[in-house]
Parts: C-alpha cells; structure tokens; sequence
C-alpha cells in the first residue's frame, strides 16, 4: 500500500502520540442486527481546521473509523474528556483495538468497572481469525510486491514497486516478465489480466519507495499477455498530485484506473487512445479498490479515508453507501465483488483484517458484514488480491514499512519472502443471518 495511503487516511489532526494508532477497524461478530440507513450523496469532506471539524467528520461519515479516531484526537487536545471516552467507546464497538496510553488515559476519566469492560472488548478486538492458506512463497526480487494477477494457466504475475516492472512465478520460479529497461522498471501497483484481449494492464506510479531514475511515469500501461512487451502507455490527465493504484478491468475489456494521489477515477474502453475522467479529481479522497455493481451501471469504489462511495457510469453522480452500527467501512485497500458480496482487505485499521459485505439488492447499503480473516499470524500488510473461481488470493505481506524513500530497506528492517494466501468462497457465508 502506498505510504501516501495511510497520510491521506490519518493525516487530520491526531498528533498526540497516544493516539498515534491505526485508523480502522470493524468488530469480530456477524455484524448483521441492525437495517443500514438510506445511502446519500456524497459528503463534501469536512475542514479539518474548523472548530467542529470533529462533529463534522463524524457525522457526514459515521461508517469511518479514522473519523472517530480524529474525534477522539479533537477532544484530547480540547480537555473534553466526556466526549473523548464516548468516541472510545464508539471505536470498540466498531471493532478497534486500543494502545495502553489511550487505556491510561480513559482510567482517568472512567469509572473502573465501565474501564475494564472496555479494555476486555478490546482486547477481544485483537483475536486473530485465520481462513487462508499460504499457497505461493515468492523469494525476493521481486521486492515490495503490490498486485497480483492469476493466469488461466496458473502462472502468477506479480508487480513490484521497489524492483519495478512485472515478475511471473511458475511452479515456484520467480523471473522478470516485462523489460528491465530504464521506461519498464517503473514502479507498477495495481494489475489485471485480459485474457480475451491478451492483455495485461498494469498502474504505475511514483511512490516514495520507488528508486530513484531521471524519468518517471503516473498512469496505466498495458502489456501483451503473451510476451510482455508493451503495447499501451495512458498517462495520468492529472500529472499534479498524481498516484496511480488499483485497477479494474470489466467484462467488456474497459479497464478502470483509480488514483489515489489526486482522488479522480479513468477510465479506458477497448480501443481508446487516452484516459478519461469519470470522477474528477477532489471529489473522494484516496481512491483505492474498485468494484462493477451486476449490470455495469456504477462502480463501488473504496475511499480510504471514508468509506464506500457508489459513482453512477451514466450521470457521473456519486453517492455514500451506508451500513448498519457497528459496521466499519474505511480503510479498505483492495476490494473485489461477487454479485451483491465484496470482499475488502482493509490493512488501515488495528488490526487488520479481511471483511465480507453482503449489499443489498440494489447495491446502496452493506446489509450486514462478515470477518474472513483478522490479525493473521503471518501478515506484514495485506494489500491487493484477485477473485479466481471459488477462490480468493490475496498477497499477505507486502512490506511497505520496511522501505525508505528511494527504496533502500530501512536500517534493522528484514525482508521476508512475499507470501501468497488462499482462502476457498465456498467456506463463506453467502447472506445475512
């Protein structure tokens, strides 16, 4: 995940080092009680340095744990202890684990009985629950290993972003796919197979653990499946701000591109010969996985900081998915759908973890959610995964903190081979209980 990811999601206001937390999370039941409330358009983000930016952020975004986290921070600074411990409480019951400042800090201000009930759920927040199964190891290079596509033939592409380009793994033998040379060994993000049009589409970007070169490029570039040689090359109509991510190619060989630098969302169609703009930049704020509703008519995008937004295709209108308490929706890097079922990897919360939503019928509200995975043993940062037949494949250790700017790994910092999870659909709940 990129660093500027997490910036983008933490960023308002949370300097106090006790609450220098994670921004999300969700709880480990069946959340599943309560109906969602109607969905909205789409808020217009709060100003983070007005006197009631933290009502603000809450309320035009309740399904977000990181807004609750900067309450929580507003209300420290401000010495509003009674309001501080509610939005404690509030994050617990989304799910959130709690650092010991921010226990010590609440015994304060907190009855101990109402203080221990707290620190238990806590703590009961930070279970893990493993699903997967590691079914590829990958030996470095490739280092910081962001995408994943699975081939028909089992072959596993994967993009790197410190060692740039794409790496194909066979049977256990990693090599380079695309060219080495100074254009290819840009850093490469988000990827997707087009077996039909034997193409391969790839975001490239430049992030802060990219190396440094004299040329970068921000946009989307597509490879022949069959060779790897480059057929495409779509820059970013934004160069300012610009950060390419995630990409989602639909069934008619459109491949969309969601930039989380700038927060507007592209679009290609089979034989375009430049990005268009379905989402101007500015409106979300960090863009990241995308999904087509059953029809194509609009895509449910996640917004890092946010939450879920759904953009119509056909009048470009955009609107805010609801969910029911208890439910968290932000924070979410990849994200991929099965009919009314997405799956979300959100690495932005404490701890992280792998979310099912069941939608409703008409795609505009999460009905109820479902813990996959959460705080597994092996996990350095989930990012990105690919929905493969019955099966879910996800990259569970991406590593992005271990790398400096310019992509030297951090002094004490230790790569570990890029492991590859499996978790099987059919073992999934399917509806709300």
């Amino acid at each position: 995940m990129p660093m500027s990811r997490k910036i983008f999601a933490c960023a308002p206001g949370i300097v106090s080092a006790f609450l220098l937390v994670s921004c999300a999370s969700v709880s480990t039941q069946h959340l599943d009680t309560q109906i969602a409330r109607p969905s909205a358009p789409w808020p217009e983000r709060p100003d983070f340095s007005a006197d009631n930016a933290a009502d603000a952020a809450i309320t035009r975004f309740s399904a977000s744990v990181a807004m609750w986290h900067f309450a929580l921070g507003r209300a420290y600074r401000a010495s509003d202890h009674h309001a501080a411990v509610q939005y404690a409480k509030r994050l617990v019951a989304l799910g959130s684990a709690l650092p010991q400042p921010v226990l010590e800090y609440l015994a304060a201000h907190m009855d101990a009985g109402e203080l221990e009930v707290l620190r238990i759920a806590a703590k009961t927040n930070e279970k893990a629950v493993q699903r997967s199964n590691i079914t590829a190891t990958i030996e470095s290079p490739p280092r910081l290993v962001e995408g994943l596509a699975i081939l028909d033939d089992g072959r596993i592409l994967l993009s790197s972003v410190v060692s740039g380009g794409i790496f194909i793994s066979d049977k256990g033998t990693v090599k380079r796919w695309t060219s080495a040379d100074a254009n290819n060994a840009w850093s490469h993000l988000g990827l997707a197979a087009d077996h039909r049009r034997n193409l391969v589409w790839a975001a490239v970007a430049n992030v802060d653990p990219s190396p440094q070169r004299e040329a970068h490029f921000a946009g989307l570039i597509g490879y022949d499946l069959s060779t790897g040689v480059e057929k495409y090359r779509l820059p970013s109509p934004e160069m300012e701000k610009t950060s390419p991510g995630d990409v989602l190619l639909a069934s008619d060989g459109t491949i969309y591109l969601a930039d989380a630098g700038n927060g507007a969302i592209y679009k290609c169609a089979p034989g375009c010969d430049s990005l268009s703009v379905i989402l101007r930049p500015g409106i979300l704020r960090s863009p990241q996985g995308m999904v087509l509703t059953d029809k194509d008519e609009a895509l449910i995008i996640s917004d890092y900081s946010y939450g879920l937004a759904r953009a119509d295709l056909r009048t470009r209108s955009i609107e805010q998915l609801s969910a029911p308490e208890g439910v968290a929706i932000d924070g979410i890097d990849g994200l991929y759908g099965d009919g009314s079922m997405l799956i979300a990897i959100q690495n932005g919360q404490t701890p992280a973890r792998i979310s099912q939503f069941i939608l409703s019928d008409d795609g505009r509200h999460v009905k109820c959610a479902h813990i996959i995975e959460k705080a597994h043993a092996s996990w350095e940062e989930p990012t990105n995964g690919q929905l493969a037949g019955d099966k879910f494949h996800y990259i569970g250790n991406a590593q992005w903190p271990k790398f400096e700017k310019g992509g030297a790994v951090k002094q004490g910092k230790q790569l570990h081979p890029t492991q590859i999870h499996t978790i099987k659909l059919q073992n999934l709940p399917h509806s709300c209980a």
